[in-house]
């Protein structure tokens, strides 16, 4: 079962709540903190009165209220929590992101735990990556992952999707509709492309566009992903955390032309020692049609 996580004080993510309402019907549960809890087919969408960022955990509260729903639906227990958020950068840009959670160096700015990753749900994230780009038609957006960088902390498999990049943006409908449609047709865990390799990703820049390139294009699924600022966080440890928070991660790809060569090395062999190949997209199957 998918988790949709609406937060209050974020008007993208309110503005996206009222396209799911719109778009299809909602069964209402009990509250859950005074805040709406509504069910439809598997999916689940609570809100929040804080912000994403901070909100960690659903703690205890959460997972017994949901209890009764499973239960009632033979889910055994919540497979990913889907956040849909705002984005904010310099640029402006407009721009529909998916990404992990988590956070590579010793201090967390942006919620979150220093030097911690949270579950990813490959996948499914990857799957979302591509629905965005079949939904979003004509619209002035462009798709693309963003590498981890931000909190909630949490134990279970996450993902970040979110209208970008300024306040100009956060309230459109059409935006918002494309994100509401992709989040009503993402399939549980279960289904959503595991049969496809899965893979981190290392260096190149925040919005990751070679990842982005690579899940469009080819049979592939991303988990997390390490952007060039951050490789110098990037030690056995990091390693570690990284492949147990790609659940079935079997191989790593790195964005060679922005890496110095020593370090692409370094990795390459720290990697190999940890039992994941480095592939290339030659090393890939291409998605058909």
């Amino acid at each position: 079962m998918n988790v949709i996580v609406i937060s209050h004080p974020d008007p993208a993510s309110t503005n996206i709540r009222d396209r799911l309402l719109e778009l299809v019907e909602w069964v209402e549960l009990t509250p859950l903190n005074g805040q709406p809890v509504r069910a439809r087919n598997g999916q689940v969408m609570i809100e929040i009165a804080d912000q994403h960022l901070y909100h960690d955990m659903l703690g205890q509260q959460a997972e017994e209220h949901l209890e009764e729903y499973m239960k009632e639906h033979n889910e055994e227990k919540i497979d990913c929590l889907i956040y849909a958020s705002r984005h904010r950068s310099k640029s402006g840009q407009p721009t529909l992101t998916v990404h992990p959670l988590g956070i590579y160096a010793p201090t967390a700015d942006f919620g979150g735990k220093p030097r911690t990753l949270i579950p990813t749900a490959p996948g499914l994230m990857s799957q979302a990556l591509r629905l965005l780009q079949a939904n979003v038609g004509d619209l002035d957006f462009q798709v693309l992952f963003e590498v981890s960088h931000h909190g909630p902390h949490l134990s279970t498999p996450a993902l970040f999707i979110e209208i970008g990049s300024d306040e100009s943006q956060w309230p459109r409908k059409d935006a918002a509709e494309v994100i509401a449609k992709t989040i009503l047709s993402m399939a549980p865990i279960s289904m959503a492309s595991h049969d496809y390799p899965v893979a981190i990703g290392v260096g190149g820049g925040h919005y990751a566009p070679r990842f982005s390139d690579l899940v469009r294009d080819f049979k592939i699924s991303f988990g997390h992903m390490v952007p060039s600022y951050a490789l110098e966080h990037l030690d056995a440890d990091m390693v570690d955390k990284l492949i147990e928070a790609t659940p079935k991660a079997s191989m790593v790809y790195f964005h060679r032309k922005i890496m110095k060569k020593p370090k692409l090395r370094e990795l390459e062999e720290l990697f190999e020692q940890k039992g994941l190949r480095s592939v290339r997209s030659s090393d890939l199957s291409r998605l058909s049609g």
